[in-house]
């Protein structure tokens, strides 16, 4: 008897926190989301949000809410839920990392680079914020700088990222990647090359950091040390076959300058066959076939 009592009040208990104002306006926020009614769903995550009892719970509602107002491409009022999502009290240190981000994106995503920085800055000099938040604060930096064409600036914000001795590999194998990218629009290759390879040290073997090792090699006109990296990125577990097309093409292109043109074809007829290449991989590669038709049949 007593035992049966125990399973009733357990039932009961589990009835109401199915049955609580939370559960409710999440589970219709997330149907709403998933028919793509972003601002309706935004609203019924901000309801669940003033319901919820847990900072988790509460956190994930204004970062869902976020969300939604972020594919509405209403950037200022996903910017707002995010806002709310870093004052929640007790939140964890992740949902902290994930808010404080998204508030400096919101800002990088309307071109507000001087609100950016202002941002990123004040956050920094807080004397409560943990070092995953300071180390997505000097990559948001690093963000704006890049797009500001400020190279130098940008892999100073990044190397400061890494200097943080506690932060988790991923942050600081983002960091490198991103100080990689720079160098490479300064058109320091070798240097770019030498930033993936502590990306890959840090990742592991990864088809984004071996597609920049490839390219650079190919700019530094080490044409077979580049024809291996690309066949490398297209053997990796994982490299999609849109980066398979973007391999095949640069393959195909270094064997044309070397003149070897049965090489070349082989890799340009390999992006036509390719059905996630792009129309315009594919008619770059139709192309150079015409091309290569018409100088092998003189």
């Amino acid at each position: 008897m007593k035992k049966q009592l125990l399973t009733l009040i357990a039932l009961a208990a589990a009835s109401s926190i199915l049955a609580s104002p939370y559960s409710d306006a999440r589970n219709v926020a997330k149907k709403e989301e998933k028919a793509k009614n972003y601002e309706v769903a935004a609203t019924s995550w901000e309801t669940a949000a003033g319901a919820a009892e847990k900072p988790q719970d509460k956190c994930y509602a204004y970062f869902r809410a976020g969300e939604c107002m972020r594919l509405k491409h209403d950037i200022e009022k996903a910017q707002g839920y995010f806002q709310k999502m870093s004052e929640v009290k007790d939140a964890s240190e992740v949902d902290k990392e994930r808010a404080y981000e998204r508030i400096a994106q919101c800002f990088i995503w309307q071109k507000k680079f001087d609100d950016a920085i202002t941002y990123c800055n004040k956050t920094i000099s807080s004397s409560d914020i943990p070092p995953r938040v300071k180390a997505k604060m000097y990559l948001c930096l690093g963000e704006v700088y890049k797009n500001q064409k400020k190279y130098d600036e940008a892999i100073s914000e990044c190397k400061k990222v890494i200097d943080i001795a506690s932060i988790h590999p991923r942050l600081k194998g983002q960091a490198y990647y991103n100080i990689a990218f720079c160098l490479r629009a300064q058109r320091k290759y070798a240097e770019a090359n030498e930033a993936l390879a502590e990306n890959i040290n840090l990742l592991g073997e990864n088809s984004a950091a071996q597609l920049y090792v490839a390219h650079n090699l190919s700019a530094l006109g080490k044409n077979e040390e580049a024809i291996a990296a690309y066949e490398k990125l297209k053997a990796l577990k994982g490299t999609s076959q849109g980066y398979i097309a973007v391999a095949d093409l640069a393959i195909a292109g270094i064997y044309y300058k070397m003149k070897e043109y049965d090489k070349s074809k082989i890799a340009y007829e390999k992006v036509v066959a390719n059905k996630k290449a792009g129309a315009g991989r594919v008619k770059k590669a139709q192309q150079m076939l015409e091309k290569i038709e018409s100088l092998t049949s003189k």
